[in-house]
This record gives C-alpha cells, structure tokens and sequence, in this order.
C-alpha cells in the first residue's frame, strides 16, 4: 500500500510540474470567469458583467427559462466543446510521456528493485495519470457551481457529475495511449495512434447518429405524419360526400391519393434504414462511447429541470413545444412551416431515443473495451524485460 501511494504521490507531482497543467487550468478558469458573465434583467441577457445586453422577450430576470438555459450552455457548450474536446486533448498531451519515461532511463528498475509487483506498478502509474483530468474537471465544475448559485439562485448540483464522467471518457482514450506507450515505448507515436482511434470512434459513432436521426427517424417521421394525413383526409372525405360537396370530394381524393403513394415511399425507407441503422448500432456496441458518456451529464441536468433541449429550444423560438405535427396544419401552413415542424418531430425523437439509452449499459460496454485494452497493455508491460 505505501508503494502505491508513493507512485501516485510521484505521479500527482509529475503532473503539476507540467507547465500545461497550470495552462489548462487557467484556460478553465477563463472559461469560468466567461459563463458567469452572462446575466439577466429586465431587458433580456447581459454579456461581460452588465456590459452589454441583448434585449429577448423570453429569456429576462425572474423567468422559468433561465435555468434551463444556462444548464443548456454549461452542458451542451462547454462540457462538450472544451472538457469533453480541447481538455482532454491536452490532458491526454500532458500524460503521454509519463509511461514512456517510466519505461526508460532506469525508473522501472529503481521501483521494481523494491518488493512491488509490475501489475501494481502499472495500474498505480495509470490511476495517477487519471488525477490530472481529476483535479482540472472537479476545479472547474466547483467553479461553475458557484457560477450557477449566483445566476440561476439555486445550487445545480448534477454539474459536479461531470467530474467523474469527463474522467471516464478520458480513461476510455487513456488506456488507448497507454497500450501504444507500452507497445512502442515512444510517446509522440503513442500520442497520434490515439487521436486517431478516437477520430476513428468519432467517426463511427457519427455514422451511427446520423443514419439513425437522419434516415430511419427522418423516415419514420414521415410516415407517421402521413399515415394521420390519410386517416384525416378520409374523414374530410366523408363529410364532402355526405354533404354532396362533388369539388371537396375530388379535391381530397387527389389528395388521398397522393399521400398514399407517399406513404408507401416511406414506409419502404423505415424498412430499408431500420436493419442497416440497427447494424451501425450493433457495430458500436463494445467500442467506448465518448460522446453517449458525455450526454449523461446534460440528461441529468434535463431531468432534473424538466425541459429537455428541444423543448427549451421550442420555447425560446416562441413555440409550444407539444405532439407531432398534426395533419391540418398541412392545409394552412407554408411549406416551409411544415418543414420546421417536421424537423421539430425529428429533434425530439432522436433526443427521445439517446435519453431512453441506460447510462448503465452505456458506460457498462465502454468500460468493457477498457478493461480488455488495459489487460492487453498490462500483460505486455509484465512481460517485458522480464
């Protein structure tokens, strides 16, 4: 245990002597000091402190909307643009030497001339290496919290959940680099090789979003909204007959007619875009999921709010955020009212179906792929040299 406890203590001040560490840091920090700029009044929203005001109607002091809001651009903005991108990527630059280095000019076989086991050192060196992302996302989010307490007048405190996720999407890209440091004992390789497997489960994952939302959903969508067409038009249908109304009844056969050819192209599209998105799906299944973990933390947000994203972005559009799109607005509305609602319908479902997702199973499936990269990395750090 004090062996342990003493590569750790190494391994925390390795990383603090980094001049990026403190770098990132006041990157957080900045970014801190920005969020708690934004305010609200009587007017709208207030940038820089009061500096600047952007007078809205909806989003003014005292309104419902304000939490949501900012719970919205903590979650969706800076968790996922710069803890869940630009930290991590410079956590992951920080840490890429440190098995390297071990791995060289004798440090391994100062520690392992004592009575420790290789499979200890190992796995002390990479939780030690985890105290970097550690320290930084559980600085910032204490100081979003404070930010939140003062702006939104309660304490929000899901957003300290994002200390343990944003260290969870990074130990799923970090035992990556440490199976290529121990593999190729270099670190500018180990560190490329990484970035470009999460590119490449970027990419996947991409895939996977887009041919569910933008196909299959899309698809579905679509045929929903024209099946209730159908059902709709054939009750107007009726009536026209029964009050002898010979232009109406014409007029929404034609229409009839149309949408059922319609139907019948989108019901093809479900069955064509269903196996193969279900495919893509399957195909991910036991790769890390980044991007899944990192949306826990804005679903728990949502949850605890009650407003998901589409309805925040309904409300604030000045929409009622509600059902599917019903079939009469298609006889009064423009084309490209129907469009928007359409999208609107879309948005929804796809935020539907990644929130119905276990976060459980999500976290479950990655932590499976950790866990196989990191015996692989261990059973060639053990056997080296050995």
């Amino acid at each position: 245990m004090t062996a342990v406890l003493a590569i750790l203590v190494d391994s925390y001040r390795e990383l603090i002597a980094k001049k990026l560490f403190w770098f990132v840091l006041a990157i957080s920090l900045l970014i801190v000091l920005s969020f708690g700029s934004i305010g609200f009044n009587d007017k709208g929203v207030s940038i820089g402190y009061g500096i600047y005001t952007i007078e809205n109607d909806v989003l003014k002091a005292e309104s419902a909307l304000i939490r949501p809001f900012m719970d919205f651009a903590f979650a969706s903005v800076i968790v996922s643009m710069w803890l869940a991108w630009g930290a991590i990527i410079l956590a992951l630059i920080s840490t890429a030497e440190i098995f390297p280095n071990f791995l060289a000019g004798g440090a391994i076989d100062l520690i392992l001339s004592k009575p420790v086991r290789r499979t200890t050192v190992f796995f002390s060196k990479y939780l030690g290496s985890l105290l970097f992302v550690f320290l930084q996302v559980a600085i910032f989010c204490v100081g979003v919290l404070l930010v939140m307490r003062w702006r939104v007048g309660e304490w929000r405190w899901p957003i300290l959940l994002a200390v343990p996720i944003l260290v969870l999407v990074f130990s799923y890209l970090y035992s990556l680099m440490v199976l290529f440091n121990v593999v190729t004992r270099s670190t500018l390789p180990s560190l490329v090789l990484t970035l470009l497997a999460w590119l490449a489960l970027f990419t996947l994952h991409t895939t996977d979003g887009v041919l569910l939302t933008q196909f299959r959903i899309r698809a579905e969508v679509d045929r929903d909204a024209y099946a209730r067409r159908i059902e709709w038009y054939e009750q107007r249908l009726n009536e026209a007959a029964e009050q002898g109304d010979n232009d109406a009844v014409n007029r929404y056969r034609t229409r009839l007619a149309a949408d059922e050819a319609s139907l019948a192209e989108a019901q093809e599209r479900v069955e064509k875009w269903t196996p193969i998105s279900q495919a893509a799906n399957l195909a991910t299944l036991l790769l890390p999921k980044t991007s899944s973990t990192t949306n826990i933390v804005q679903r728990q947000l949502q949850s605890s709010s009650g407003m998901t994203t589409s309805s925040l972005m309904s409300a604030l559009n000045g929409d009622q955020p509600g059902p599917a799109p019903q079939p009469e607005s298609y006889e009064n509305d423009s084309q490209g009212d129907m469009y928007r609602r359409r999208d609107q319908e879309i948005m929804r479902r796809a935020e539907e179906y990644e929130n119905s997702r276990p976060w459980w199973k999500i976290i479950g499936t990655s932590l499976i792929f950790e866990g196989l990269v990191l015996a692989v990395a261990c059973f060639i750090f053990v056997r080296r040299d050995n």
